[in-house]
């Protein structure tokens, strides 16, 4: 891994990565993202949200048809 993939979170002590993982009720994974670990939560919260959306939007268990881009 090239090391400007790895950071250092003060706030909670990290020295890495960190995983930002979202979690359904069953427990599944539906979005998983990797960042350096001095990437702020706030910033990483905006684009794994945004892969969710895409994800939901275009399963067929959605129960709704996926949008035309």
């Amino acid at each position: 891994m090239p090391a400007s993939s790895r950071g250092y979170d003060a706030g909670t002590n990290i020295n890495g990565r960190k995983r930002h993982v979202v979690v359904d009720r069953l427990g599944l994974l539906p979005a998983v993202m990797v960042t350096a670990a001095g990437m702020p939560d706030r910033d990483a919260a905006r684009p794994l949200l945004q892969q969710l959306r895409a994800a939901s939007t275009a399963s067929p268990w959605s129960g709704r048809p996926a949008r035309a881009r």
